[in-house]
């Protein structure tokens, strides 16, 4: 005999589903309803009703459209900006106008997933040279071999 699905049986149902679908942590959904997660991991793979996702999808599409279209609107005013300030041929507010533009040109693309955002993590690693003692180093060796030289030719000018 199969057990009664808690989240179905919950007197705040709507509100569970409402949280599942609104992507509400579990955490948070499991303190305020008592409910495991566990339970509400099955509950949203098996109960939880398509049309409150297909709801949720549809909202968020709608959502994307209004974006656009406001996007599309501000770019349009820069592009009339643009042809405004080209013809008064102040160059300065012509570029500006530029940068606007294609700064809203790459909002839209990444609104569209046309430009995909890629967190890149540089890790370096700083060597430090004690330069001094290298420096001291070399020129020990230096002087002794120097002083080895100097040394050898006394010596063959001696003998």
């Amino acid at each position: 005999m199969s057990r009664k699905c808690k989240a179905c049986s919950h007197k705040k149902r709507k509100e569970i589903d409402r949280d599942l679908v609104d992507s509400v942590p579990y955490r948070t959904i499991t303190k305020k309803y008592d409910i495991t997660r566990q339970s509400l991991i099955r509950h949203k793979d098996n109960h939880l009703p398509a049309e409150l996702v297909k709801a949720k999808e549809v909202k968020e599409v709608i959502q994307a459209g209004d974006l656009l279209d406001r996007l599309v609107g501000l770019q349009l005013e820069a592009r009339d900006i643009l042809d405004k300030v080209k013809k008064s041929e102040s160059y300065t507010t012509a570029l500006a106008a530029i940068r606007e533009l294609s700064r809203l040109m790459e909002i839209e693309a990444k609104v569209t997933g046309e430009i995909k955002e890629v967190a890149v993590q540089v890790n370096i690693t700083q060597v430090v040279v004690d330069v001094g003692s290298w420096l001291e180093k070399k020129h020990n060796k230096i002087y002794r071999e120097y002083k080895q030289e100097l040394i050898s030719k006394y010596e063959t000018i001696r003998n």
